[in-house]
């Protein structure tokens, strides 16, 4: 089964790997990912910092990017 991680588009997963090697908290972000494989098993807060390590700022998203992960998911 694959995990958020493996979904995440290239440019996202990126920038989470770059924000990985300075940060401990990306890191957990990153753990997270490969431990769920459904968008709706994040928590808020668990969204709110993938958003962060993945550079995407409030402006650049969308309610349904939150709701399912539109913009930042591959489609499977």
């Amino acid at each position: 089964m694959t995990n958020l991680y493996k979904l995440l588009k290239p440019k996202f997963k990126k920038a989470l790997n770059s924000n990985c090697r300075r940060y401990d908290s990306a890191k957990r972000v990153k753990y997270v990912l490969m431990s769920k494989t459904l968008w709706s098993e994040l928590t808020i807060t668990e969204a709110k910092n993938l958003l962060l390590w993945t550079d995407l700022s409030s402006n650049q998203i969308t309610i349904d990017d939150l709701l399912y992960g539109d913009n930042i998911l591959k489609q499977q």
